[in-house]
């Protein structure tokens, strides 16, 4: 049971995945921020995110899986990684180019999208040396994504629009629980399924923080 928890986990915050929220938390929590006239046109945007930084990363791998240049999509042995994460890395720099002095577009987004970039750039060289925890990079990221986004915000209540789904208020402090519980349920979840040894954990999380730090940097300062 255990285990099934423990992928599950690693299936529903991957690390493909965990960038994503964090531009969905960006549209539920200031949707005004998107400067456009037209409703329709920030679903566009957030299909376009979805396509470029999830879809497209998949479609890579399961072709090469398809092509035999992969014996499996989990990509257990880091020489399989190389070509899955190079396409990741040319759609992750492919949205930050896109989105990146945009005016139209909140600036947490450019952070966004260059952290996941360099993340995974650091992550795929230090590869080559130590199989580290992508799962825990992601979840690194994540995690000092959502703390640049409430600090952006600064607001003692966060008003998330989920659409037709309805209107809620909640603590910046619940979100940040939530996101420390996360981030500590992926990296728990990859050492219950013995994918790594803590070491990778904890290089993985270094990684994430300091990548998001460092887009944080070049964006906004």
């Amino acid at each position: 049971m255990t285990r099934y928890l423990a992928q599950a986990v690693s299936y529903v915050f991957h690390p493909l995945f965990l960038f994503y929220y964090l531009i969905l938390m960006v549209y539920w929590v200031n949707p005004f921020a998107f400067r456009v006239t037209e409703h329709k046109d920030k679903v566009v945007f957030m299909v376009m995110a979805l396509v470029i930084l999830v879809i497209l990363p998949i479609i890579a791998t399961l072709m090469m899986r398809g092509l035999g240049l992969i014996k499996s999509i989990h990509t257990e042995d880091k020489t399989e990684r190389i070509g899955p994460m190079i396409a990741t890395i040319i759609c992750y720099v492919w949205f930050y180019v896109n989105i990146y002095q945009n005016p139209t577009l909140p600036e947490q987004l450019s952070i966004i999208g260059l952290g996941g970039a360099i993340s995974l750039c650091l992550a795929f060289f230090i590869n080559n040396f130590s199989k580290i925890s992508l799962h825990a990079t992601g979840a690194g990221a994540f995690l000092t994504g959502m703390v640049i986004l409430l600090l952006s915000y600064a607001a003692p209540r966060l008003i998330i629009d989920f659409g037709g789904l309805g209107i809620y208020t909640i603590a910046p402090l619940m979100v940040l629980m939530i996101s420390v519980l996360i981030a500590g349920m992926v990296g728990t979840s990859r050492l219950l399924l013995g994918a790594h040894r803590p070491v990778d954990i904890y290089g993985g999380y270094l990684v994430g923080f300091m990548s998001m730090i460092i887009a944080y940097r070049i964006v906004l300062l």
